[in-house]
C-alpha cells in the first residue's frame, strides 16, 4: 500500500492501480534518472517520482511522436497545443486534489499533496513543450538555456524537491532551508548537455527534418550547419569543427556542474543516507557521460553506446564509497525493481 496522501474521493486501492499504470509508463524508457530511482528506499518518494515521471515522459513523448514539427499545418499545430493546453488542466485539477478519473491523474493529485512541488515548474515544462512546437530550431544558447529552463530544469528541480524533502509529522514533505531550485537548474541544465550531445545522431536522423537542439549561433559560430554535421553522422567521423563546438558545449557545461555539485553536497549531511546517494550517483553518472563524450566526441556521431550497466554499476558503488551508503545494499539493488 502506498504511504501517498490519498485526495478525497480516492480509495487506496484506487491509487494502488493508478501507481501500477504509471510504473508501467516509466518502465518503457529505463532512463539513467529511473535506473537511479531504484534505490529510493522511501516507499512515498519512490511512488512520488513513479507519478510525476509518468506525466512528464506521456507528455514529453506525445510532442516528440511529431519529429517534422516545421512542416505542421496550422490546424495540425493547434491540435498540438490543444493537448499541452489540456495537460495543463489536468495537472491543475490534480493539484487541486479534483482528479480525474484517469489512473495517471489520480497518481500525480496523490504526489503533488505529499510533496507540494511548486506548480510553476510544471508550468515551465508544459511552456517548454509549447515552444517545442512553434520553434524546431534554437537561434542561440541563450534561448536553448530558455528551452531547458522548462525541457530540463523543470524535472530536475522536481527531482531534486523528490530527494531533499523532509517529512513532516501532517504526511507532508516539505524542503527547509536548502535553494533545490537553484540546485536543480544547474545540474539540470548540466545534465542537459551531456544528454543532447549524447544523442545528436539520434535527432538528426528523426523524420525528415530530424530533431536539432544544438544552437544556430553555435554551429555557425564553428563553421558547421546542419547538413554537414549530417555528413559528419554518414561518416562516423568528425573533424575540428565539430571537436571544438563539443569542446565549446562541454566547458559551459562544467560551469553549471560545479555550481550545481557544490550546492547538492552542502546538501547531503542533512539528507536521508539513500538520497544522498541517489543523487550523487545521478551527478556522477552525467559527469562520466560529459567525460567520455569529450574525450571521445566522435563516438556520438556513431551513435556508439556510451556507458554500460557494468558503467553504472562501477559508478554506483563509487558513490557508495563516497557518499557512506552500504555497498551490501547497492549490490542487492542493482537489478530492477520487481
Amino acid at each position: 500500500m502506498s504511504t501517498l496522501l490519498i485526495p478525497t474521493g480516492v480509495t487506496a486501492s484506487q491509487l494502488a492501480d493508478a501507481l501500477e499504470v504509471c510504473t508501467a509508463v516509466v518502465r518503457r524508457d529505463p532512463s539513467n534518472l529511473y535506473v537511479t530511482s531504484q534505490f529510493l528506499e522511501d516507499p512515498a518518494r519512490y511512488d512520488a517520482f513513479v507519478a510525476m515521471y509518468a506525466v512528464m515522459r506521456l507528455v514529453d513523448d506525445y510532442v516528440d511522436d511529431v519529429p517534422d514539427k516545421s512542416r505542421l499545418s496550422e490546424t495540425e499545430r493547434a491540435r498540438l497545443k490543444a493537448e499541452l493546453d489540456h495537460w495543463e488542466t489536468r495537472i491543475v485539477a490534480a493539484y487541486a486534489s479534483r482528479p480525474s478519473s484517469d489512473p495517471i491523474d489520480v497518481a500525480l493529485a496523490a504526489a503533488a499533496r505529499t510533496f507540494p512541488v511548486p506548480i510553476k515548474l510544471w508550468l515551465n515544462f508544459l511552456d517548454a513543450m509549447r515552444f517545442d512546437v512553434d520553434h524546431p530550431r534554437l537561434e542561440d544558447f541563450a534561448r536553448f538555456l530558455e528551452y531547458g529552463e522548462g525541457a530540463a530544469v523543470a524535472p530536475t528541480v522536481i527531482y531534486a524537491y523528490l530527494l531533499t524533502a523532509e517529512r513532516q509529522a501532517s504526511g507532508h514533505y516539505l524542503v527547509r532551508d536548502f535553494d533545490f531550485e537553484t540546485c536543480g537548474r544547474e545540474l539540470g541544465l548540466f545534465a542537459y548537455v551531456a544528454h543532447i550531445l549524447r544523442d545528436v545522431a539520434v535527432d538528426m536522423r528523426v523524420g525528415a527534418t530530424g530533431l536539432v537542439y544544438l544552437s544556430l549561433a553555435d554551429m555557425r559560430a564553428h563553421g558547421l550547419n546542419e547538413d554537414e554535421i549530417r555528413k559528419l553522422i554518414e561518416r562516423g567521423e568528425g573533424d575540428e569543427r565539430w571537436r571544438a563546438l563539443v569542446q565549446q558545449m562541454c566547458q559551459r557545461a562544467h560551469v553549471m556542474e560545479r555550481k550545481g555539485l557544490a550546492l547538492a553536497r552542502a546538501q547531503y549531511a542533512r539528507m536521508a543516507p539513500d538520497c544522498t546517494f541517489v543523487l550523487d550517483l545521478i551527478i556522477s553518472v552525467y559527469q562520466e557521460l560529459l567525460a567520455r563524450i569529450e574525450a571521445c566526441p566522435d563516438a556520438v556521431l556513431r551513435s556508439d553506446p556510451m556507458m554500460s550497466p557494468q558503467d553504472r554499476a562501477v559508478l554506483a558503488m563509487a558513490s557508495a564509497r563516497r557518499t557512506g551508503y552500504p555497498l551490501e545494499k547497492v549490490a542487492e539493488k542493482l537489478g530492477p525493481r520487481s
